[in-house]
Order: structure tokens, then sequence, then C-alpha cells
């Protein structure tokens, strides 16, 4: 059954990375079948390339 819920997450990325204390949120947050999560970063040109480690989480 499909999740009534959605998480966003927005962070900074810094060096083709985040910081340590986002890195902790995310991995902090519990295991949810079926929640979608949304995910908004910054930086200029290679922000795309955090989401396979965030994925990994």
């Amino acid at each position: 059954m499909p999740s009534d819920h959605i998480i966003g997450l927005g962070f900074p990325i810094a060096e083709l990375s985040t910081y340590e204390f986002v890195w902790k949120f995310i991995k902090s947050l519990p295991l949810s079948e079926g929640t979608e999560i949304f995910m908004v970063d910054t930086l200029a040109g290679f922000s795309g390339g955090i989401v396979g480690p965030v994925r990994d989480c």
C-alpha cells in the first residue's frame, strides 16, 4: 500500500559531496517502505552527482 507521506531534503553540495552533519541526518532517517523522497541540492554545475551516494544510504 503506498504511503501518503513525502519527505523533502534540501542541502548544499561542497566539493562533490556534502557536509558530515547532512550525512548523519540522512543516515538517521528511519527506513519506511513506500515513502517517496525528493531532493534539492545546491551547486552550480555538478549537483546531480550526489544522487547516487544519497540513494545508497
